[in-house]
């Protein structure tokens, strides 16, 4: 249809989510009772663009207090989030909590605004909250605005969290392929000397690589599973699968105990809690004898449910693991006191986001690291250089990513004898594969199982 500028506009037709909102809205407003919207207006977070764990977490926080409190959640075209529920009275909100994390209706404004505060000066403007019986006129005023807004089509059957068929393809994979085939090594190291002189390995961390999965069933790496039920599901089918060749190893040495040789790096994998429970993983430590082996849960695992990470904790701390907590956010670590959760080891995931904090920020986080203990802390994720100076400026001296692979393949061809036909991206791909296949084109596994010391390396106590 042709305007008064001779341009013509293309509307396109609203999505069902969005004819749905301004349709139940319409129906609650016949008996409003305590009704209440919340919305979360990622479209107007255009600079910087929102960052993928804004709608992630967001969209947890308000699916948790929709399941509480009665109430929907609607995902619109333009990135907005719209809860609908009731709005008890806190008394009653209190009484109905699940557990001791849940969050009432009314306190979600401020913790979304404080989710956003990191990347927009006022992020009061990002969430509104109407009460239907009073705020009639302004819900309505955005439903029907959303109806009528121009906007790319929605992607088809795709609410965000990608296809339900991807993941059990990638389920059919897990059980179908070598465990050793699918998984990713990283080492993490230390760093010494005051110019970096001297990393040393300080352990490997083994990893289910999504994407390997991704290829052999063949689905589109770009396109991956995001739903936070079913990677669980996904998470807990590749505990099993690992746990499974460990327990193999212990019976017959394969490659993965040729990286747990004694004197070299220890072994760190990734489980759920509902993982060592199953797995009966103690015992397997048992018959590991005095080989360390340490477990690596993510913070979130953790504090969804922590009477039962204290008891996974100390099971696995008598059994003779080391318990590590993974994943943890700089804001997690400036907004709590991870200490009380009794883990031997934490790993900050590093974002750029710590380089652009203003002043008081900064003293909070550098607070932070010092009361849980730089040498308690692994700064995983460092990509880049900027990582690493951040790091060493707050003291920590383990340090785990790209940018350590890329320094700890070099250090070993400069100290390698075979090294003359290999090249820094080889050497790197070298190691982080566990399969005998990726690995036989080296001529020196022990030095890249990290079991002879690379040059001007001491072997000491970390």
């Amino acid at each position: 249809m042709a305007d008064g500028g001779g341009s013509v506009a293309h509307r396109v037709a609203p999505s069902l989510s969005e004819r749905t909102l301004l349709e139940t809205v319409q129906r609650q407003l016949r008996a409003p009772a305590r009704r209440m919207a919340i919305v979360l207006h990622l479209s107007r977070l255009t600079s910087p663009a929102p960052r993928p764990h804004h709608r992630r977490i967001a969209r947890a926080l308000l699916q948790e207090s929709a399941q509480q409190h009665d109430g929907q959640v609607f995902s619109l075209g333009n990135g907005d989030l719209v809860l609908l529920c009731s709005a008890a009275s806190d008394n009653a909100q209190r009484a109905t909590r699940w557990h001791a994390t849940s969050v009432t209706p009314g306190e979600l404004p401020a913790i979304l605004a404080r989710l956003m505060r990191v990347d927009t000066p006022d992020p009061r403007r990002l969430v509104s909250s109407w009460m239907l019986r009073t705020d009639a006129e302004a819900i309505l005023a955005y439903g029907h605005a959303r109806v009528a807004e121009t906007a790319a089509p929605p992607t088809l059957n795709d609410d965000g969290f990608g296809d339900t068929s991807d993941a059990i393809a990638l389920l059919r994979q897990i059980e179908t392929e070598a465990a050793t085939d699918l998984l990713h090594r990283q080492t993490a190291v230390l760093v010494q000397g005051e110019a970096r002189s001297s990393i040393r390995p300080l352990f490997f961390e083994l990893t289910f690589s999504v994407q390997a999965l991704a290829i052999r069933a063949g689905i589109d790496p770009a396109r991956p599973v995001r739903d936070p039920f079913l990677l669980r599901h996904l998470a807990e089918q590749m505990d099993t699968r690992l746990l499974r060749a460990l327990q193999a190893e212990a019976e017959a040495p394969g490659p993965l105990s040729q990286m747990r040789r004694r004197g070299g790096p220890m072994l760190h994998i990734n489980l759920t809690l509902g993982g060592v429970e199953r797995s009966g993983l103690t015992g397997l430590l048992a018959q590991a004898g005095t080989l360390p082996l340490g477990v690596e849960i993510s913070v979130m695992d953790a504090c969804a449910d922590l009477d039962r990470f204290h008891r996974v904790r100390a099971a696995l701390q008598e059994a003779g693991a080391l318990v590590v907590l993974d994943r943890i956010s700089h804001l997690a670590l400036a907004m709590t006191d991870l200490s009380e959760l009794g883990a031997d080891l934490f790993k900050l995931d590093w974002s750029a986001a710590v380089g652009v904090l203003d002043l008081a920020d900064q003293a909070v986080l550098r607070a932070a690291v010092a009361r849980l203990g730089a040498h308690r802390l692994v700064l995983q994720g460092a990509d880049a250089e900027a990582a690493l100076v951040w790091g060493l400026d707050q003291g920590i001296r383990r340090f785990q990513g790209r940018h350590v692979d890329a320094m700890l393949a070099a250090k070993r061809i400069m100290a390698c004898p075979h090294a003359v036909g290999c090249n820094l991206a080889q050497c790197t791909e070298r190691a982080a594969t566990t399969g005998l296949a990726g690995r036989m084109a080296c001529h020196n596994p022990p030095l890249l199982d990290g079991m002879v010391p690379l040059q001007g390396e001491r072997r000491h106590a970390a």
